[in-house]
């Protein structure tokens, strides 16, 4: 799960995969505006088939944040 997540993120965020880290962050991507979280989230839904309520996407406000509230999610 960890190998998609940042898969996704640098999909999103147009990110080499070497350089994406559980402290990635808004705070260490430029791209990654409030615009940019709502993309990162439709394509997290779109590749792991859930759907995120408002509290979990105001959470996932790092790349450990997002594995760790997928894998609450997916078990």
């Amino acid at each position: 799960m960890k190998e998609r997540v940042r898969e996704v993120v640098g999909e999103v965020f147009q990110l080499e995969r070497g350089s994406i880290g559980e402290s990635t962050s808004p705070d260490s991507v430029r791209r990654w505006d409030s615009l940019g979280h709502l993309q990162l989230i439709a394509a997290l839904e779109r590749e792991f088939g859930v759907r995120f309520q408002v509290r979990e996407i105001q959470a996932m406000d790092s790349v450990a944040g997002i594995e760790e509230i997928l894998a609450l999610r997916l078990g």
